[in-house]
């Protein structure tokens, strides 16, 4: 594992450009969202979305990726631009 003192990631994470599918579990909807990871590692991603995540919400991703993990919470978001955000998410089993 390689380690930059100005990251405080575990993991190292991997730039990519992977389509995603997932629910927000705290909605109590299986409604589907879709957005785009820009990075990913054995811990966690960032991706784009155009509907805003909350910090602490639950995801389940719905399509398969090369993660260990099919499930998340949100850690951070920003807005982006006028309909697109970008947030970090946490992978947990």
């Amino acid at each position: 594992m390689s380690y930059n003192d100005n990251e405080k990631r575990k993991n190292p994470r991997h730039n990519c450009l992977f389509r995603i599918s997932y629910i927000v579990n705290d909605k109590n909807t299986e409604e589907i969202f879709h957005g785009h990871i820009l990075n990913i590692s054995e811990s966690g991603i960032c991706m784009f979305t155009t509907n805003i995540l909350n910090k602490d919400e639950k995801i389940t991703i719905k399509n398969n990726l090369p993660i260990s993990y099919n499930s998340g919470n949100v850690r951070w978001v920003k807005k982006f631009g006028s309909n697109i955000f970008k947030s970090g998410v946490m992978l947990t089993n």
